[in-house]
């Protein structure tokens, strides 16, 4: 006889419910999605009346379930992550007595088709199960062929409720027993029976190889029938009993047709079956510790012999929730109270005795909640005449039974997945849109919003010549939505990271509730979190609008049904930062995405570390590209009909001109401008802000509210006025009424006659101003910033105030505004430098390492690839003198953090000590040299070479750091940890020159973004290359520069190799850079040519060999650039 396994199907629709990432936060383990395994089998020249012959099974149980094991080793389930957000409750289907068998297909296909229909309607509502357990008579004759019909039904029913094949649990009746096996050992089992009258515990039978010869024989076909769902036992020993271990709930199937006469004449069961006690204390030690227990047999227990009876009874009360059973025909749940606890039995009447009026056909669905210990049971019955199944109502209201109603009232509601799904729709997003929805320039998000792409570094595993630095991988906005990966964004100010959190909380409440696998989005400013942890939940409460009756929000954080977006993550604000990190660290199991600017070291091989318990993915946001650009042009454009192409090469003319990056923010305005055809074009940052302003206050303005003479220079002085008011007193987020009463003092001080209220009104309809639950502040933080700059420029006295030299450096963006607006204060630039010089001589003077700037970078010698640790602390020693403690260097990173001119959220920093009070300096004055461009030559000159050596100190004093990161492979900074980007087996010595290496080409990108202007060119060039200039500065130069003007590589990049080609360190820095701007930066192909020529000389500067040997290398090095740069340009289907 010939048996083919025609094929095998994985069914992965119920597989989503349970992702593996959320898995192995909850559960620490590693799991694919559950899986469905359906087996089509079939005979050829089949001549026996079955399906399931012997040598079947045998080649099964050796050879399908090896296989099967070997393939899904990974895909055991745990049970309990359905929508379960009220408690944690189970729901057990329940069926049993179901007799298949041919003679009765007819009828019985009646009724089932029937079950699966009611079963699929159940899948969305409260109902939906997550488990099958059938008591017993599966088939009316226990014989392969029988068993071999109904496997198939058997799965069709569990899919039906959209469960798969683990999640079956099945118990043997007396039905299920071979009847013809019995009718042959018909005097063994009287010889049974005599036996067990005489035993209590009926362990002595348990131990007899006669009745387990003689129970295997009896119950071989549904043995290796009960098998093929088992996969996932915890302990399989049948024909006795069988254990199956789920999240917080184990079923224990037990055998309590040992001793069935199967209906044979003479042989009734009743008082005359057998449970053995050590079975079932054995099948007990296999249970989760915790768990609820649910039996599952055939037969009542008062149907075991006396005194066994009385024995397992206790035992089953005593270590039992409920215990689900059959037989009888009747449906009949009940609880039963005993002095040490209580106990539910399910009697299910029979799914199938015949299809006349008088027959009772059902099932039931029991729901258990493991904090409450309560149980709900719903009975189903087939009604005849309808030819459908409905509510049992002969056995309680809705066919309802339950050990607390009132528990269930409450629960049952916000098990409702179609109640949830409606909340969805009609609350949730509305909610959402209307707090995410809003942008830059006025007009809803997804009119506008244009899918930026995303970027992560990943270390080469082996350095080599051709293959150093990093390598980018790119990561997408959609991958982001629908990951169950944490991730920390990270953005330069005005990528549009604000923007993008807020559609991606709209975006992920947009996802249809089809499964357990939906997660309810909260979006929160870190600002807002406020000083305790109460603050934080009452900010994710105010996130969320009015959940569905019976929902708790504690609840769905415990059990992993939130995404928390945090936007704008401040790194130095520790109270806050500590609250929200032990936040995380207390409800692992949800999934969280946070924004923030530049970690200080991301491209240096290291990560901030957000929590020790709970994987975040540190990723940047790109800047737009050629087609982001264009989308986004077509998209936010108010003119239709300009075309696109024009308005795309004008913006990039404008852009390049105002010396201002096309981030998702500065494109967009300058969309709204040039589409307004507006003649006169913005010189800086400043002025782009200025005339958007004027375009907001004057085109945008409510016709309704006719101002007069009110004009746009009036509006902008008193805006700015507002916004002094603001700062002078700490608060960013005024009372409306106030806000009004102050429009009519400024009024009333200049003698105009208009009406406050109207003007009010006026600017919340332009959107400069926001009014939201009585409070009125700037729709945005760039508005209040050049309002307060507007007002430094017009009030003497007001500058004064920000200028005092006790809070300046808490007003970094304003004063950048104001120098953009102004062009020229020599005099505050000299103060703030004047400043700068005393903070670093208080921090620094009689130190060894004051005058390490680029002399100590020049002299500065790699560790070895095979440093040891102890050479590693020596390394760390000499990058600072015997009185320089690490905390002062950690103190210098610590404040780092560049502003974050995104937040929307005000936070003044204050420095906390001299050293932070120094690097706050650095970062203003460097911000102030690049927006000052009419003060002399020499004053930029004089400044800018003290600002660069500020950096070029902060790049020698950090090197020391990169050598406790690639000891530890995690540090410290002020509270924040930091770890290693590099694999944990990579050599000391190997990581900590990648460290070192990256440092100088990170601390320069960090100085680029306060410092880089084009219209610094001329000074940057100055003495560059030359005698006395540091070789380190020279290159420190090179890369701010070459960042604004590739051709710079041709014209300096020479020269720079000369001046580095003496030191390994600065060379091999060099072409760090050099490789970045080769892979990655959009170049001509003369340009290109040149630089991946300039690279290789840089990388092989200090190696020695042959002429041909280096010429090979070289080689390799050019075609290592040539295809990372084709593989990022496929990445990114933008031209490079």
């Amino acid at each position: 006889m010939q048996i083919n396994l025609v094929r095998g199907e994985v069914n992965r629709d119920f597989g989503r419910s349970m992702r593996h990432a959320r898995l192995k936060r909850l559960f620490n383990i590693s799991l694919s999605s559950p899986q469905r395994i359906s087996y089509w089998i079939h005979s050829a020249n089949i001549r026996a009346p079955f399906l399931f012959p012997q040598n079947l099974f045998k080649r099964h149980s050796v050879t399908i379930t090896q296989r099967l094991r070997a393939a899904f080793e990974h895909t055991r389930e745990l049970q309990g992550l359905a929508i379960v957000m009220a408690a944690s409750v189970s729901r057990i289907l329940h069926i049993t007595d179901l007799h298949f068998g041919a003679k009765y297909k007819s009828d019985q296909s009646v009724i089932l088709t029937g079950l699966k229909e009611d079963l699929r309607q159940s899948r969305s509502g409260p109902f939906a199960a997550d488990f099958l357990c059938f008591s017993g008579d599966v088939v009316f004759s226990g014989n392969e062929a029988s068993f071999g019909a109904v496997f198939e039904e058997l799965l069709d029913i569990a899919d039906s409720a959209g469960l798969d094949s683990q999640k079956i649990i099945l118990a043997p009746g007396n039905h299920d027993a071979d009847t013809d096996a019995i009718s042959r050992e018909v005097r063994r089992l009287d010889g049974f029976r005599t036996t067990l009258a005489k035993s209590e515990s009926g362990n002595a039978l348990f131990e007899d190889s006669d009745l387990k010869s003689y129970v295997s024989n009896i119950f071989d076909p549904y043995v290796r029938f009960a098998e093929l769902f088992e996969d996932n036992a915890a302990d399989s020993c049948w024909p006795y009993y069988c254990v199956k271990n789920f999240l917080d709930v184990s079923f224990i199937s037990i055998n309590t047709a040992l001793l069935t006469g199967s209906g044979l004449p003479g042989l009734s069961d009743e008082n005359a079956m057998l449970v053995p006690e050590a079975a079932l204390t054995k099948a007990l030690s296999s249970v989760t510790e915790g768990n609820r227990v649910v039996f599952v047999g055939h037969h009542p227990l008062e149907w075991l012999a006396q005194p066994n009876s009385k024995r397992i009874t206790s035992l089953i009360e005593t270590t039992g929730d409920a215990y689900l059973f059959g037989h009888v025909h009747n449906a009949k749940p009940t609880k039963k109270t005993m002095a040490h606890g209580s106990i539910v039995t399910n009697q299910g009447g029979a799914l199938y005795q015949g299809r006349d009026h008088q027959a009772w056909a059902g099932y039931a669905i029991a729901l258990t909640c493991q904090t409450q210990r309560s149980w709900y049971t719903k009975t189903r019955r087939w009604y005849e005449n309808r030819r459908e199944f409905d509510d049992a109502t002969e056995l309680g209201r809705h066919g309802e039974f339950t050990t607390d109603p009132a528990y269930w009232r409450k629960t049952i509601p916000s098990l409702d997945a179609s109640a949830i799904e409606q909340w969805r729709q009609e609350q949730l997003i509305p909610f959402i849109r209307a707090n995410c929805s809003e942008t830059v320039v006025g007009m809803d998000i997804d009119d506008v919003f244009v899918a930026p792409e995303f970027s992560f570094e990943t270390p080469y595993l082996k350095v080599t010549d051709h293959q150093f630095g990093s390598r980018m991988k790119i990561i997408s906005y959609q991958d982001i939505v629908e990951s169950d990966q944490s991730f920390l964004i990270s953005a330069q100010p005005e990528m549009g990271k604000t923007s993008t959190l807020n559609q991606m909380t709209l975006d992920l409440a947009r996802l249809p509730m089809i499964d357990s696998s939906w997660t309810l989005p909260v979006r929160i400013d870190f600002g807002a979190i406020g000083t305790n942890p109460q603050g934080l939940m009452k900010c994710i409460r105010k996130a969320v609008p009015s959940l569905p009756p019976y929902f708790e929000l504690k609840d769905m954080l415990q059990s992993g049904q939130i995404v928390l977006l945090v936007d704008d993550l401040d790194f130095r604000d520790k109270m806050r930062r500590r609250i929200l990190f032990d936040f995380v660290d207390q409800y692992t199991a949800n999934r969280y995405i946070f924004s923030t600017s530049n970690p200080i070291f991301e491209n240096a091989g290291m990560h901030p570390e957000i929590s020790s318990q709970h994987d975040f993915q540190t990723i940047t946001m790109r800047p737009l590209k050629g087609s982001g650009l264009a989308a986004l042009i077509e998209k936010s454009k108010p003119d239709k009909q300009m075309p696109s192409d024009k308005l795309r090469e004008r913006l990039l003319r404008e852009a390049e001109v105002l010396n201002v990056p096309l981030t998702a923010v500065t494109s967009t305005l300058l969309i709204q401008i040039l589409s307004s055809d507006v003649a006169e074009r913005p010189m800086n940052q400043a002025a782009l802000i200025d005339r958007y302003l004027d375009l907001l206050l004057e085109k945008y303005a409510a016709p309704e509210l006719d101002l007069g003479t009110f004009n746009y220079k009036n509006k902008l002085d008193l805006l700015a006025a507002i916004a002094e008011y603001m700062v002078r007193h700490s608060n960013y987020h005024l009372v409306e009424n106030l806000v009004v009463r102050f429009i009519a003092d400024y009024l009333e001080a200049f003698g105009l006659e208009y009406s406050a209220a109207s003007i009010f009104e006026h600017l919340v309809g332009t959107k400069v101003l926001r009014r939201k639950d009585g409070l009125v502040n700037f729709r945005l933080r760039m508005f209040l910033e050049y309002f307060v700059a507007y007002r430094m420029q017009t009030d003497e006295i007001f500058r004064a105030y920000v200028f005092d030299p006790s809070r300046y450096v808490s007003f970094p963006n304003e004063i950048g505004l104001y120098c953009a607006l102004s062009l020229k204060d020599d005099e505050k630039l000299l103060m703030v430098f004047e400043g700068y010089k005393q903070v670093f001589n208080r921090v620094w003077l009689g130190k060894k390492s004051v005058d390490r700037g680029g002399e100590a970078l020049d002299a500065f010698q790699l560790p070895a690839k095979d440093a040891q640790l102890d050479q590693l602390d020596e390394f760390t020693l000499a990058t600072r003198t015997n009185e320089e403690i690490s905390d002062e260097r950690l103190a210098i990173l610590d404040d780092l953090e560049l502003e974050d001119n995104q937040s929307q959220e005000i936070q003044r920093y204050i420095p906390e000590d001299e050293t932070s009070d120094w690097m706050a300096h650095l970062l203003l004055l460097s911000g102030m040299l690049k927006h000052l461009e009419l003060v002399s030559n020499q004053t930029k000159l004089d400044v800018l070479d003290s600002v660069i050596d500020g950096w070029l100190h902060f790049t020698h004093y950090s090197l020391g750091v990169m050598a406790q990161l690639a000891k530890s492979k995690r540090l410290q900074i002020n509270g924040v940890t930091y770890r290693s980007a590099f694999p944990e087996d990579m050599p000391e010595g190997e990581i900590a020159r990648l460290l070192v290496t990256a440092m100088p080409v990170a601390a320069a990108r960090m100085a680029s973004l306060s410092l880089a202007t084009e219209k610094l060119a001329v000074q940057l060039r100055t003495n560059m290359g030359s005698a006395d200039e540091p070789a380190s500065k020279s290159l420190f130069k090179f890369a701010l520069l070459v960042d604004l003007i590739t051709s710079e590589i041709q014209r300096s990049g020479p020269i720079v190799l000369n001046k580095v080609s003496g030191s390994d360190f600065l060379s091999r820095a060099f072409a760090l850079k050099l490789r970045e701007i080769a892979v990655r930066y959009k170049l001509s192909d003369d340009a290109l040519g040149h630089v991946r020529q300039l690279t290789a000389d840089a990388a092989l500067a200090s190696t020695s060999g042959s002429k041909r040997d280096k010429q090979s290398r070289r080689n390799k090095i050019v075609e290592g650039i040539r295809r990372e740069r084709l593989l990022i340009k496929f990445q990114t289907k933008d031209d490079l």
